[in-house]
C-alpha cells in the first residue's frame, strides 16, 4: 500500500512538472509579444529608447512621454483598464516603479 502511494505522488510530481514546463510560452515567444508592445508603445507615445531602457536600472526620470509608454504597456498586457489596476497590487514588491507610475500621465489615475 506504501509502494502504491508514493508511486501516485511520484506520478503526480512527474505530471505538475510536465504542466509547469511546457505549460506556458516559451522564451522567444514572450520576447516577441514584448517586441511588438514595445515598438507600438514606443510609436504612440513618442518615448525615447534611451530612457525606457535606463529604467531597467532604476532609472525614472520625470518624463511624461516615459510615463505614458508604461501606461501603454500595462494596458497592452491588460493589467490596467479603465485606469485602474485589474488586479492587487503589492506596492512594496515594486516600490521604485510603483511610486513613479501611480502619477501617470496627465489624464490616467491608477491607484
Amino acid at each position: 500500500m506504501r509502494s502504491a502511494g508514493i508511486f501516485l505522488i511520484l506520478i503526480y510530481c512527474i505530471s505538475l512538472r510536465l504542466v509547469f514546463v511546457h505549460g506556458g510560452m516559451d522564451v522567444d515567444e514572450i520576447r516577441a509579444m514584448l517586441t511588438k508592445f514595445r515598438k507600438k508603445c514606443i510609436d504612440e507615445t513618442n518615448a525615447n529608447l534611451e530612457m525606457i531602457e535606463n529604467t531597467d536600472f532604476g532609472e525614472f526620470p520625470e518624463d511624461e512621454s516615459l510615463k505614458c509608454y508604461f501606461k501603454c504597456v500595462f494596458e497592452k498586457f491588460h493589467m490596467v483598464k479603465f485606469d485602474r489596476w485589474r488586479f492587487a497590487f503589492n506596492p512594496y514588491a515594486a516600490s521604485s516603479i510603483y511610486t513613479y507610475i501611480k502619477e501617470y500621465c496627465r489624464f490616467a489615475r491608477i491607484i
